[in-house]
């Protein structure tokens, strides 16, 4: 697979997580961010995975993970703040 159908894939997958959150789509997406040797966005997918599944205690572990991944990515930062926040009201 070249980089660019991954960027494609990975651009269909969050759009459809947008349109219909599935754990599926964040496990696909995580593996697809994976694939791509972007280990910050596919801790944060995976984390998404892991609460979609009801497994919050990993997911916040997952979500620290990315944010050390993170430093410097102020757009996944914001994210990874947003699922912090969204954790909590769990």
């Amino acid at each position: 697979m070249n980089t660019t159908q991954l960027k494609n894939i990975i651009n269909i997958l969050n759009k459809a997580n947008i349109s219909q959150p599935s754990s599926i789509g964040w496990m696909l997406l995580s593996r697809a961010y994976g694939m791509q040797g972007d280990r910050a966005y596919s801790t944060y997918a995976a984390a998404g995975y892991s609460a979609a599944i009801g497994e919050y205690k990993t997911a916040l572990r997952q979500l620290n993970a990315a944010k050390e991944y993170a430093k410097g990515n102020s757009a996944l930062l914001l994210k990874i703040a947003d699922f912090y926040d969204f954790l909590e009201i769990l």
